[in-house]
C-alpha cells in the first residue's frame, strides 16, 4: 500500500513538472517578475523551462539576449535551477542560476566578458572613466535579499585604462573573491603592468562595501599615471596613493541614490 502511494506521488510530481514545462514564458513571467528582480525580461519566446528573452536587464545593466534551460530534476531537491547564456555585441556570459526553498539565489559556473566602460554606473566612487575588459570567473555566488553573502572566484580587469581625458594605460588587475565568516573578502593585486596596486575589498552582510589599498606608478617616468591616481585618494610620503572607498552596493538594501564614496 505504501509503495502504491509512493508511485502515485511520483506520478503527480512528474505531471506537475510536465505542466510547468509547457507554460509559455510570456504567460509565466508576470507571475514571477517580482521574485526574480532586479532581472527584467522583454519579448519572450519559448516556455518556462526552455526559453529566450530578446532583451534582458540586470538592474541598470543591459544583458542583451538571454536564453535559459531548466534542470527539472533539481525540483526533487527543493531547488529551481537553470543554465543560462546572455550575449550582445559587446559582452557575453553563461552559467547556472538556482533558487532554493529559502529564497536565496545561487550562481555557479559563471563566466562572462564585459567592457568595463559599460559598468561605470555601478562604480559611482570612481572619479575617472575606466576602460578595458572585465573577465568574470565565479565558481559560486550566493545572494540573499539582494545582498551578496558568499562569493568565490576571480575578476580580471584586462588592459585597464583610465581616461583623464587622455587614455592612461595601467596594465591588468585581478580581484580574488573568497567567503569568510564576516562576509566576502576580495584581494586586489596588479599583474605587473604600469600600475602597482594592492588592496582589500570587504562586502558586508548589510550590503555595504569597504575598499582600502594603495596605488602607485611602477615607472617614475610616467607621471600621467601618478597624476591620475591623485584623483583617487591621498598621496603618501613614499609616492603611493592611499585609497579608502565605502558605501552601499547599487543592488543592496539601500537605494543607489544614497550610495556614498569616501576618498581621503
Amino acid at each position: 500500500m505504501k509503495a502504491r502511494w509512493k508511485y502515485l506521488g511520483l506520478g503527480v510530481l512528474a505531471y506537475i513538472i510536465f505542466l510547468a514545462a509547457t507554460v509559455p514564458a510570456a504567460r509565466a513571467y508576470p507571475l514571477l517578475k517580482a521574485s526574480i528582480a532586479p532581472l527584467a525580461l522583454y519579448d519572450l519566446d519559448g516556455t518556462l523551462w526552455s526559453g529566450r528573452a530578446r532583451t534582458a536587464d540586470l538592474g541598470a545593466y543591459r544583458l542583451g539576449a538571454l536564453s535559459w534551460q531548466a534542470h527539472p530534476w533539481k525540483l526533487l531537491l527543493g531547488r529551481v535551477e537553470f543554465a543560462w547564456t546572455a550575449a550582445k555585441d559587446t559582452a557575453q556570459g553563461s552559467g547556472v542560476a538556482a533558487r532554493g526553498l529559502t529564497g536565496k539565489f545561487h550562481l555557479s559556473e559563471t563566466n562572462a566578458s564585459v567592457p568595463v566602460a559599460e559598468l561605470s554606473a555601478l562604480l559611482p566612487f570612481l572619479p575617472l572613466k575606466p576602460e578595458g575588459v572585465l573577465r568574470i570567473k565565479l565558481r559560486k555566488m550566493q545572494i540573499d535579499d539582494n545582498i551578496i553573502v558568499a562569493a568565490d572566484g576571480i575578476l580580471d580587469w584586462e588592459n585597464a585604462v583610465f581616461v583623464t581625458p587622455q587614455p592612461v594605460k595601467l596594465g591588468s588587475l585581478a580581484l580574488t573573491l573568497a567567503t569568510e565568516d564576516s562576509g566576502v573578502k576580495g584581494t586586489l593585486l596588479d599583474k605587473g603592468g604600469a600600475l602597482q596596486a594592492q588592496g582589500v575589498l570587504r562586502l558586508k552582510p548589510d550590503g555595504s562595501y569597504q575598499f582600502t589599498g594603495t596605488l602607485a606608478s611602477r615607472d617614475p617616468g610616467q607621471p600621467q599615471i601618478q597624476q591620475s591616481l591623485a584623483f583617487l585618494g591621498r598621496p603618501l610620503p613614499d609616492g603611493k596613493v592611499a585609497v579608502s572607498w565605502s558605501g552601499m552596493l547599487p543592488f543592496g538594501k539601500t537605494p543607489v541614490a544614497v550610495t556614498t564614496a569616501q576618498l581621503r
